[in-house]
């Protein structure tokens, strides 16, 4: 090794930075996004759209076996499991409002994008803001409601006319649960468009 490997760099045989490499980095530094409140607070809500749509991708998974188990016993035994058509159609609610909420925070949803494609890029985030603040009214207005219901159904006791009679309020509270987050996943989606 060399004398001058060895011996550590004085501060006057450093080269200055060039002013271009200096702001290249303070820009990159304003550009990245920054992990507050708000993010973190997004980051709790994404946890909770997560765990829902597993708990909705296991519901999908009992009625299916419920399903089979019918098909089963109606060609081997020849009977059938009336309650499976029951827990069948409350399923499909909470596999709906349980997992639509991830689904949107993933932009999965159907979407008709015919316009937004034929738009330039400001009109573009523009009519994104808009329509995601009307959809996120539209949610907080249907939660609104749906707690409402649910609350009064819980109130009297109210329960299905059905074979199981379960209580009304265990299939509505997923109503407002589901859009309750879709009206937090808009607003998110309203504020990433102005973002840009």
């Amino acid at each position: 090794m060399t004398e001058a490997a060895l011996s550590p760099e004085r501060p006057d045989d450093r080269a200055a930075p060039d002013s271009d490499s200096t702001r290249e980095v303070t820009m990159t530094a304003l550009s990245e996004p920054k992990t507050g409140l708000y993010d973190g607070v997004m980051r709790l809500f994404s946890r909770i759209n997560f765990a829902l749509a597993c708990i909705a991708a296991v519901v999908l998974l009992c009625a299916t076996s419920f399903v089979f188990l019918e098909i089963l016993s109606r060609f081997f035994l020849g009977k059938s499991q009336i309650w499976v058509i029951e827990i069948s159609s409350y399923s499909l609610l909470y596999m709906t409002f349980l997992g639509a909420p991830y689904m949107l925070e993933k932009q999965r949803h159907v979407a008709i994008d015919l316009l937004t494609d034929a738009l330039g890029e400001p009109w573009r985030s523009r009519l994104a803001f808009v329509m995601s603040l009307l959809a996120a009214l539209i949610c907080g207005v249907l939660t609104w409601y749906g707690t409402a219901v649910a609350w009064d159904q819980f109130q009297f006791g109210t329960r299905e006319a059905s074979l199981l009679a379960p209580k009304s309020y265990w299939l509505t509270i997923v109503f407002p649960i589901g859009m309750g987050l879709m009206t937090v996943q808009f607003i998110d989606q309203a504020i990433k468009s102005l973002r840009g």
